[in-house]
Order: structure tokens, then C-alpha cells, then sequence
């Protein structure tokens, strides 16, 4: 399940907009470039999930660590230059540190739907399916996070978003969570279309 934070990009915006002086058009070119990149996040899925005899080498977690890390970069990045923790950087800087967030967005798709495809391979179109349906989801979860916890402070979002590196309600609610469950996250190279079953069974649905 992934968290689709681009989605919330409207409720960072316009302090964005403000503290960096913007106009519509400048902010236009700045929002959530890099988010359709996946080419990067592909190739090191391959690489990482390569089925080499009974074992594999790295996994999927490596994906995921790869875009925690972008996350993380690109959006306190984005927060030090809102806050003015660092020097109004030019608008070419602020592009560079809203790719790097948003890129972090095809790793984390990439790992999660590409492994369930291939663990549930006879529910392909299912199991992607649901993955997909968590984009919306998770970003109106975050919206409802925002309303509730944070009150308008738009910079403390934005802060939550990269210390939590990709914040992620719809899954877990802390960073150690997600790095206790790195490891955790593999693909199976399952045979057995009833095991396929069991397997999709046995979900809790409440």
C-alpha cells in the first residue's frame, strides 16, 4: 500500500508560494516533477528481485530503502528552504528538491505493485488493482491527517513528510515501523495457483 503524497501538494503550496515568492506560474513548474519517472526505480527492482537459484539477491526492500532515502532528501530539502533554514535557493534548486521527493513516488509503486504481481501471479489483475486504489486512498488519508493533527501549519507537514520518510498512514504510522519491515518485503515465486489463494485468504478484510 502505497502513500501517494503528491497528491497533497495543494496543501503545501502556497506557503511554498509565499516564502519563495512565487508567482502561479513559477509554483506550475516547480509542482511534482519527477513523480511518472520509473525507469530508475524498474531497472533496480530487476536488479534486486534477480531469482538466482533458491535464493534472491537483495529484494524489494532495496527499493524501498532507495526511495525512503529520496524522500527523505527532497522534502526536508523543500522544508529548510520554507522555514529559511537555508538561503532562498533559485527556482532550478526548488525543482531539483520537488523531483527528488516526487521521484521517491515511483519507487515505492514500483516495489509494491511489482511484488504483488508476481506473489499473487493467477491475481495479477487484482492484486494490482488494490495496490493501485491505495494512491487516492492514502492521499485522502493524509489530507485527514493534515486537518486533524497539524491545523493549518503548513511547514510542519511538510517536515512530517520527510522525517516519517514517506509518510505512510494507510500502512504504518512510523519510519521505525517501516524499517523494522524492510527485510520483510520480498517476492515469492509462487507455483501453485491454490497457493496463490491462500495466500490472497488470507488477508483480514476488517
Amino acid at each position: 500500500m502505497t502513500s501517494h503524497v503528491v497528491y497533497t501538494f495543494s496543501i503545501y503550496s502556497p506557503t511554498l508560494k509565499s516564502t519563495q515568492a512565487y508567482d502561479q506560474s513559477t509554483l506550475d513548474t516547480v509542482s511534482d516533477i519527477g513523480v511518472d519517472c520509473g525507469v530508475l526505480s524498474g531497472v533496480l527492482y530487476t536488479s534486486a528481485t534477480s531469482w538466482n537459484q533458491s535464493r534472491v539477491r537483495g529484494g524489494p526492500w532495496v527499493v524501498l530503502v532507495a526511495g525512503a532515502i529520496q524522500c527523505f532528501a527532497g522534502y526536508f530539502s523543500t522544508w529548510a528552504a520554507v522555514t529559511g533554514l537555508i538561503p532562498r535557493p533559485p527556482v532550478a534548486a526548488m525543482c531539483l528538491f520537488v523531483f527528488v521527493a516526487a521521484h521517491a513516488e515511483s519507487f515505492f509503486n514500483t516495489a509494491d505493485v511489482v511484488t504483488s504481481v508476481r506473489n499473487f501471479r493467477h491475481f495479477s489483475g487484482t492484486a494490482a488493482g488494490i495496490m493501485k486504489g491505495f494512491l487516492g486512498l492514502s492521499g485522502a488519508i493524509l489530507i485527514q491527517a493534515y486537518q486533524t493533527i497539524f491545523n493549518s501549519k503548513r511547514s510542519w507537514y511538510l517536515l512530517t513528510l520527510a522525517i516519517l520518510t514517506r509518510t505512510n498512514l494507510s500502512y504504518e504510522c512510523y519510519s521505525i515501523g517501516r524499517l523494522v519491515w524492510f527485510p520483510v518485503v520480498r517476492a515469492s515465486n509462487v507455483l501453485c495457483p491454490a497457493l496463490g489463494v491462500a495466500r490472497f485468504a488470507s488477508f483480514p478484510c476488517h
